[in-house]
């Protein structure tokens, strides 16, 4: 319950201001230090950031590419990082259709709901103390 309850906030509206903010961190630190890691291609800080946006979108037009094994792992971050937001932009846009855009995570449980949460704890309590004396028992 409480990983779901976490996971709702990463998907709210708070949720993806961070990723977006992660993004472009990404997006502007994997442009510049491609440029320092792609030497040969003489390429300027402006061809980094062109780079960085056509891979994080996962276009890659194939104008700049790495040719170092250090630029190759840069791309591969830039990659998942980029595929990872899509995913992330995807499971809170389904959100919004299951619980609605009112700008929560997830709507509060009704006071029925809460009632049936708070007596199934109190059943996964009494069958763990149960299943502790028997195990008691049997040892």
């Amino acid at each position: 319950m409480a990983v779901a309850h976490r996971l709702r906030k990463v998907f709210s509206l708070e949720g993806l201001r961070y990723a977006t903010l992660i993004i472009f961190t990404v997006l502007a630190g994997s442009g510049v230090l491609f440029v320092a890691v792609e030497p040969g291609q003489d390429l300027s800080t402006w061809d980094g950031l062109w780079w960085a946006a056509e891979t994080v979108t996962t276009v890659a037009y194939g104008d700049i590419y790495p040719t170092t094994a250090l630029g190759r792992v840069v791309a591969t971050v830039v990659m998942i990082a980029g595929i990872g937001f899509v995913a992330l932009l995807t499971g809170a846009l389904a959100q919004r259709f299951l619980y609605g855009g009112s700008g929560g995570a997830a709507p509060e449980p009704d006071p029925d709901q809460t009632d049936v949460m708070r007596k199934r704890d109190e059943l996964s309590r009494q069958i763990a103390e149960l299943q502790k004396a028997l195990g008691e028992r049997r040892g």
